[in-house]
């Protein structure tokens, strides 16, 4: 059912880390920024992030405001739930009105069931959209720490923004192999060294990939970042199997085609599917491009933009996969489009 007020679209972002990477200093910093004070947070446990000097009032046993003007709600089920919630008393007045929505997860939280509710059919009549994923790293441990916790380096793996944490607590040597070791894991993600947890807010807010309202400069800034890195993996070798890649295609693509693609993915060693994000260029519609955003089985329909955010009209998809091949998925995208498969 389509909600009955006139909604202004709002990004929700995803702020991840392992255990003890400096998540609810950068947390505490955002909130502390006037740009960020009409907020939603979604925490897991209000255990997890300490907002107590921020406490104004309980609204509910599991939502409060905060004094900067944030909403902050507790979840430990269903996110979707939380998400028309918030929503839901926004409409009736009981919450200030917010413009955004953080979700901050545990330590060792997976962000992909996150990001498969918020592009997924359960939130498709809410004025949301998917934004971004931050991670944070802790510099004192994470070289130590990343062959022992898969969740970590699926955290970094998957990131839009990484942020290095703790940096003063190490000397510029150790700071230039934690950034050289996760950029071998990710180097598509822009990458902050943070202290005391300070980072601009545009790190956590500004990808706009799926943002039905950007604007051309700013789906040209989003293209620049998602899309123009370097093709080549640096340091490709990871015992995990995990590893980044570009599809590119000139040719156009039947609609059809990018369709039975999409669905052969999702059913193609899904799991391991980590993300699949970029632009499409389809047949009959060469001067408007589609987005494409996918993790793991859940696939965000295609969107069509109005118009190339650059001179670059080429279908370009990067993936993060887990110990799938570029070429299984090369071959697989040729065969859609040849009419197998």
């Amino acid at each position: 059912m389509l909600l009955p007020w006139k909604p202004r679209w709002k990004p929700v972002s995803v702020l991840t880390g392992f255990l003890g990477s400096g998540k609810t200093t950068v947390l505490q910093h955002l909130l502390s920024l006037p740009k960020m004070s009409r907020t939603a947070l979604i925490i897991n446990e209000f255990g997890e992030v300490s907002v107590d000097h921020l406490l104004v009032e309980n609204a509910e046993e599991k939502m409060v405001l905060l004094a900067n003007g944030c909403v902050c709600c507790s979840v430990r089920g269903d996110l979707v739930q939380a998400i028309r919630a918030l929503f839901a008393r926004q409409q009736n007045d009981e919450i200030p009105p917010f413009d955004r929505i953080l979700l901050e997860t545990t330590g060792l939280a997976d962000p992909a069931p996150i990001v498969q509710s918020l592009i997924g059919p359960a939130l498709a009549h809410y004025p949301v959209y998917f934004d971004s994923i931050a991670t944070t790293v802790d510099a004192t441990n994470v070289l130590e720490a990343l062959p022992e916790h898969s969740q970590m380096r699926t955290q970094i793996a998957v990131a839009d923004s990484l942020i290095v944490t703790k940096q003063d607590m190490v000397d510029e040597q150790r700071l230039q192999e934690v950034e050289t070791r996760i950029r071998q894991r990710n180097h598509r993600a822009s990458l902050t060294r943070a202290t005391n947890g300070e980072v601009p807010s545009d790190l956590i807010f500004g990808q706009k990939l799926l943002d039905p309202t950007a604007s051309p400069k700013e789906m040209r800034e989003t293209v620049s970042r998602t899309l123009s890195a370097p093709t080549e993996e640096a340091g490709s070798a990871h015992t995990d199997g995990i590893q980044s890649f570009v599809v590119i295609r000139d040719e156009a693509l039947e609609f059809g085609a990018l369709q039975r693609f999409l669905r052969a993915l999702c059913g193609y060693q899904a799991q391991d599917l980590l993300r699949v994000k970029g632009l499409v260029k389809l047949r009959g519609s060469e001067k408007s491009p589609y987005v494409v955003h996918g993790v793991q089985a859940v696939m965000h329909p295609p969107t069509k933009l109005r118009r190339w955010p650059t001179g670059d009209h080429r279908t370009r998809l990067v993936f993060i996969t887990r110990n799938i091949a570029s070429a299984d998925i090369e071959n697989m995208l040729d065969g859609m489009a040849s009419g197998f498969g």
